[in-house]
């Protein structure tokens, strides 16, 4: 599941769809077990995209900041994707132990 919210700027069908293809990535790896919020805000000319995510009970967070929206977006999802990897390898490693 995801909700998007945008400050300062509009969220046009190509934003939206691009938001979706990285979330979906996300949701991949994790499968059912998450809730992705993404919040964009735009200060000055400097683009901001906050992922909170609730995984088996933890909060993940991945944020970037960044003058092009596509680099901030990209890289805040593989901020997320790496602890959702890391937590989701110690969860496993925890039920094998």
């Amino acid at each position: 599941m995801e909700v998007v919210a945008s400050e300062d700027f509009s969220l046009t069908d190509s934003i939206k769809e691009t938001i979706h293809q990285k979330i979906k990535k996300i949701e991949e790896i994790a499968g059912d077990d998450i809730k992705i919020h993404v919040h964009l805000h735009k200060e000055h000319d400097q683009f901001q995209v906050k992922m909170h995510a609730n995984f088996m009970h933890t909060e993940l967070v991945g944020e970037s900041e960044k003058d092009d929206f596509y680099q901030a977006l990209n890289d805040a999802k593989q901020k997320l994707l790496r602890q959702v990897k890391e937590q989701k390898e110690r969860m496993e490693a925890k039920r094998h132990s």
